[in-house]
């Protein structure tokens, strides 16, 4: 497994980022290879790697807040590429697709399916929600505390 080391120079830092990015097989070489991967998992046979893509582009978008204080040009990159993988996923959604429309929503809903089925086939739960707490506001969660915790947090 490729890992950044824990020098901190820059000169090192940039090489471990060459290292993960170019050398290490878990991105393809160009950003229009990188898409077409990824929409051929779409094929309506296998489920798409989804674990696999959002590690990937979490390791991504870590190294791009690593490199960009030291690189614009590989930070650039970086941001491409991550481009490249969010339209060719989500020019793989449902709606996009062609898929039946939902009986429940009256509409194809903007899903990514997995082996032909749309997500969307699934009843409407949206009437199902949780009665509010007791006592709970509605502006926000910090209004939970009470005034002597607030006083003694803030």
């Amino acid at each position: 497994m490729t890992t950044i080391g824990d020098a901190n120079d820059p000169a090192t830092v940039l090489a471990d980022a060459d290292t993960f990015f170019l050398h290490s097989g878990y991105f393809a070489a160009t950003d229009a290879a990188e898409a077409q991967g990824i929409a051929g998992q779409f094929d309506g046979v296998h489920k798409p790697g989804y674990w696999e893509i959002g590690q990937m582009t979490a390791a991504l978008a870590q190294m791009v807040d690593l490199v960009a204080p030291l690189d614009l040009v590989r930070t650039t990159t970086y941001l491409s590429r991550l481009g490249a993988i969010a339209s060719a996923l989500l020019a793989n959604r449902d709606d996009k697709r062609g898929f039946p429309v939902d009986p429940f929503r009256g509409r194809v809903m903007p899903a990514a399916i997995a082996n032909g089925t749309p997500t969307s086939a699934r009843p409407d739960c949206s009437s199902m929600r949780w009665p509010p707490s007791r006592g709970a506001s509605s502006t926000g969660p910090h209004n939970i505390l009470n005034s002597r915790t607030k006083r003694s947090l803030w």
